[in-house]
This record gives structure tokens, C-alpha cells and sequence, in this order.
């Protein structure tokens, strides 16, 4: 089957780009023929396309006929101007009548900090689809409830996927602590910076016994998607000013880039997400992929599966306890540990794609119709 993924970045950058390559990859060797078009400029290659722009072109179309489905991955501020260019192939795709799956990335933040514009963007992309992908419980009650989902629309939910390489060697594991100052009494956070990810809360949780990192930037942005720039902006500074005013001396680690990611998580003491909000962490599958430790707020506990030590965030001391207890009991350490492993063993791309493979298998031909 010839498959067109519509992914928000080309190759080789982070996040959603990984993600779209590696499942491409995954399903070439299922036999599949895949083509990623994605916005983006300079030359592309055999299996990758550039030049996703806010309008359709005749090359978009010509791919479009290509194909035998589309599978897109939507997150509007991370397709910016090619999110109209998206929605405007898949609108082309309903007319050809091939099948359309749309995978939901941030079907929670987004349209809460973007407002009406956000709700059409996203009404738009599901009235095209065929059926909608989430990748977690969170995100399947939150697309359910949204008022911009056709009521009729299939959701099919899957893993989000991790690629499960060999854990990282002890040297590298060394190597990369030391590098960042990460070790086995560090708290350690990571991941884009944002009022979501509750940084404050393990800031205000700070004592004795162990040191906090936090592994991450404030996620760049362009264009009208600037505006949700300025906010997690603005919420560093807070954080910043959080740090200096309590003391709590963390270390900032700034940007880790993916390949050194798995052997920093391998690094740190215990892996700590106190998230007020979340419909779905790619944080959460790649540190369960290495078995690390996990203290998490409720926000998380669905996706985490039992296998982590769940906490009022919102309280400090109960966050600080929850911290020690997992860095110096050895019983309840070694039980987490377990647990997020086998739970990181299911977790792997071959699982996903296995179930797009089903989904896209039963995808209809013709999408449903509704205002």
C-alpha cells in the first residue's frame, strides 16, 4: 500500500519529525511504500518531500494521487503555515474518497491557548478524516468531549511509540551524567518548557538529599504561533525567579539533544513529571523504555499504567517525601523500576504500527459528512 504521512517537520529534527521517520521506516519494512511531505526548504530526497506551505500544489496533488491513504500528524503550532496546506490536501483526499487517518497530538493545549482559531483549524482536519489516532486514554476523553470532533468520528487509539534501542552502555551513562550533572541523587525533569509541565511545583519541592535538573528550553515558534512562545516564555522567567527566590540551586541543562536523552534519564536518581495538565508524553514512553523511575502527578496516572509513584503535585512536601522515598528505599525503587520496564516493553514502534497497520486496513472509503 502507498501511504502519504503529512508530518509538521522534515527529517531529521526532533519530536514529531522522529516520530513521522520512524514510522515510515517501520512501515516500509511491513512492505509498505511510504513518502513524508512536510513544510520546510532545501532539497529533499527519495522518501521526503519539502515545501508544505499554507497552500495545496500541483506536486502535493500529485503525491496525493499517489497514494492509496494519508496518514497526518497534527499539531497546528508545529505545522504553522503548512497546517492550511494539511487541511487542504485532506479535503482533496475526501474527494478522491481515500481513506484519511489524522493523529492527534495536542488536542488539549492547543486549542485552549489558541481559542477559535485553533477550534477551526482543528473542526476542519476531523471533518476530512476517516478516523482520528490519539495515543493515550487522556487524549481519547479529551477528543471525545471536544466540541470541534464530527460526533461520529471514529477514534482509534494506539500507543505513541518509542524506538527501543539497546540501553545505554555504563559508559555512556557516566559520560552523559557527567556532562549535564546528573546523577543518582538527582531529580531530574525534561522536556519543552511550559505552564503544563509544573516545574514549580519540584522547584518549591526542594531539600536535602538530593539536587533537581531540569533537561529542557522553551519550545522556538513562529509566526502567529509566537504567541504561545511568549507565554512559555514568560513562564521560564517565573521559574528563574522561583529558583533564585527559594534557593533551590537547579541546574538548568538547557537543550539534550535525542541521542543523548535515553543515557541522561539512565543517569538520574528519579525521573520527576508533575504535570498539570497532559493528553499524551512522549516524556513518559521514552523513560519507560529505560526503566527509570517515575514520581508523576494525576495528571499522568492513566498513561503511566500503575507504574509510577502518583503524588499531589500541588503539595510540595508530599512531592519532596515521594522523591526521597524513591531515592532511598531500595524495595520501593527496584518495584518501579520493574514496572515502568515492562510497561517500556510494550511500547516500541513495531506495537504501533501494527496497529496502524489495522487501522488503515479498516479505514472507510468514504468519510463521514457533517457540518
Amino acid at each position: 500500500m502507498k501511504i502519504l504521512i503529512l508530518s509538521p517537520f522534515p527529517p531529521p529534527t526532533d519530536g514529531i519529525a522522529h516520530h513521522s521517520q520512524h514510522i515510515a521506516t517501520e512501515l516500509r519494512a511491513q512492505g509498505h511504500e511510504v513518502h513524508i511531505l512536510s513544510p520546510g526548504r532545501g532539497p529533499g530526497t527519495p522518501e521526503v518531500t519539502r515545501g508544505l506551505t499554507w497552500r495545496v500544489r500541483r506536486r502535493d496533488i500529485k503525491l496525493l494521487e499517489w497514494s492509496d491513504v494519508i496518514f497526518c500528524q497534527f499539531a497546528i503550532s508545529a505545522l504553522r503555515a503548512g497546517v492550511t496546506g494539511a487541511n487542504g490536501l485532506m479535503a482533496r483526499a475526501r474527494q478522491m474518497n481515500k481513506p484519511v487517518l489524522v493523529a492527534m497530538h495536542e488536542p488539549g493545549r492547543e486549542p485552549h491557548l489558541l481559542g477559535r482559531l485553533s477550534w477551526h483549524l482543528y473542526h476542519r482536519a476531523l471533518l476530512n478524516a476517516s478516523s482520528a489516532v490519539v495515543f493515550s486514554i487522556t487524549a481519547e476523553e479529551i477528543l471525545q468531549a471536544a466540541s470541534f470532533r464530527p460526533p461520529t468520528l471514529p477514534i482509534l487509539r494506539t500507543i505513541l511509540g518509542v524506538v527501543v534501542e539497546a540501553m545505554p552502555t555504563a559508559e555512556e551513562v557516566q559520560q552523559v551524567g557527567a556532562k549535564y550533572g546528573v546523577d543518582e541523587r538527582t531529580a531530574l525533569q525534561l522536556g519543552f518548557l511550559h505552564p503544563d509541565k509544573g516545574i514549580e511545583s519540584l522547584i518549591a519541592a526542594h531539600g536535602d538529599g538530593f539536587s533537581i535538573a531540569v533537561a529542557g528550553t522553551v519550545r522556538e515558534r513562529r509566526g502567529f504561533f509566537r504567541l504561545m512562545g511568549v507565554a512559555d516564555t514568560r513562564y521560564a522567567r517565573r521559574l528563574y525567579a522561583l529558583d533564585g527566590e527559594l534557593g533551590a540551586r537547579v541546574n538548568w541543562c538547557g537543550f539534550v539533544p535525542g541521542s543523548e536523552m535515553r543515557a541522561l534519564v539512565a543517569a538520574a536518581g528519579v525521573i520527576v513529571l508533575p504535570y498539570r495538565s497532559s493528553a499524551q508524553s512522549a516524556i513518559v514512553a521514552m523513560a519507560q523504555s529505560v526503566g527509570a523511575p517515575i514520581v508523576a502527578s494525576a495528571a499522568l496516572e492513566k498513561q503511566l499504567e500503575g507504574g509510577a509513584r502518583i503524588v499531589d503535585s500541588a503539595n510540595a512536601t508530599e512531592l519532596r517525601n515521594a522523591i526521597l522515598e524513591v531515592l532511598n528505599d531500595q524495595r520501593v525503587r527496584h518495584d518501579l523500576m520493574v514496572a515502568t520496564k515492562t510497561i517500556g516493553e510494550k511500547q516500541g514502534f513495531e506495537h504501533l504500527v501494527r496497529d496502524l497497520d489495522e487501522f488503515i486496513r479498516i479505514a472507510p472509503l468514504f468519510p463521514p459528512v457533517e457540518n
